[in-house]
């Protein structure tokens, strides 16, 4: 995995998730659905979490506070409705601009530089797997968007 390839996909799950949340208001995105399962804004506010840990590992500052983070971390209880939830404006707007960041960031980012060790891996293959966090969701945000009666925005 090289930089390039990375830059690539974070392109890619961008424009996904922007497609995707088009159209969509605010309560919309909190609607949850029979059967359980987190609603369209948790599910991009975790992938802003999850950005703000790719811009950790780069050594690039946090978007959100650990109290904004809570509400969108892996295992928590998320929010209980739109009163509760982060405006889905601004989850989408941390969106773009953790992008930028990573993106620029990402660009000068050398094959040396995503070999290097963390704990039980590399950074680029961290990174991959972050990516990889971000595919899986991004399904989830095209289907969740039909479920609330949304046309399909990726044919």
């Amino acid at each position: 995995m090289d930089a390039q390839h990375l830059i690539r996909f974070f392109d890619i799950h961008q424009w996904i998730f922007a497609q995707h949340a088009a159209g969509i208001t605010h309560e919309e995105s909190c609607r949850t659905f029979a059967g359980g399962g987190n609603s369209l804004n948790w599910v991009l506010g975790h992938i802003a979490v999850s950005r703000d840990n790719a811009l950790a590992l780069l050594d690039e500052p946090r978007l959100w506070t650990p109290q904004e983070t809570a509400l969108y971390a892996q295992g928590g209880a998320g929010p209980a409705g739109p009163a509760d939830a982060r405006a889905l404006s601004e989850i989408l707007a941390a969106l773009e601009r953790s992008h930028a960041i990573l993106k620029g960031r990402l660009e000068t980012t050398s094959a040396a530089d995503l070999d290097r060790p963390l704990e039980k891996e590399t950074l680029g293959a961290r990174l991959a797997f972050l990516q990889f966090h971000e595919s899986y969701h991004a399904g989830q945000v095209g289907l969740l968007r039909r479920l609330l009666g949304k046309e399909r925005v990726i044919r």
